[in-house]
């Protein structure tokens, strides 16, 4: 029998130091394998919500992210690993508005869940383009204006 004990429930260990139920490559692997049903229990435990729930909304929301439209597991919208859509949720309420993208979702919280920093990021990207447009359209104004001397 071994002497080691487990570090997470104290039962005899291998040499990695846990037993067989808590090897880290084994829950590695039983993750890998049950996608679903660990996205269950983190979405009951963080948001109380079913994986039945969830898919609903997924349904409801044609597969897509609620604010850019890319669809749930396009490995170019995610960048958490997971490849499924975000729970969006009012941090201050709990309250579930819907699922994203994790770039949406991240650019959400980055700006700290305010509509009125959205608004300004938005006024911000389109005073810059207005700009952009109106260079190009001075520059080829000139060119015209050179070629016809």
């Amino acid at each position: 029998m071994s002497r080691c004990k487990c570090q997470s429930c104290n039962r005899p260990a291998r040499e990695d130091g846990y037993c067989l139920t808590h090897s880290p490559a084994r829950q590695r692997e039983a993750r890998a394998t049950n996608k679903d049903r660990f996205k269950g229990y983190s979405l009951q435990r963080d948001y109380g919500i079913t994986i039945g729930q969830y898919l609903e909304m997924l349904e409801v929301q044609n597969g897509c992210c609620a604010i850019c439209g890319r669809k749930d597991l396009d490995e170019r919208n995610n960048n958490n690993g997971s490849k499924r859509l975000s729970v969006d949720h009012n941090h201050d309420t709990g309250i579930i508005r819907g699922l994203l993208c994790t770039m949406c979702n991240k650019g959400i919280g980055s700006l700290m869940e305010s509509s009125d920093l959205l608004r300004k990021a938005a006024d911000y990207l389109d005073s810059h383009a207005k700009l952009h447009n109106q260079l190009i359209q001075d520059t080829e104004d000139m060119l015209d204006e050179l070629a016809k001397l």
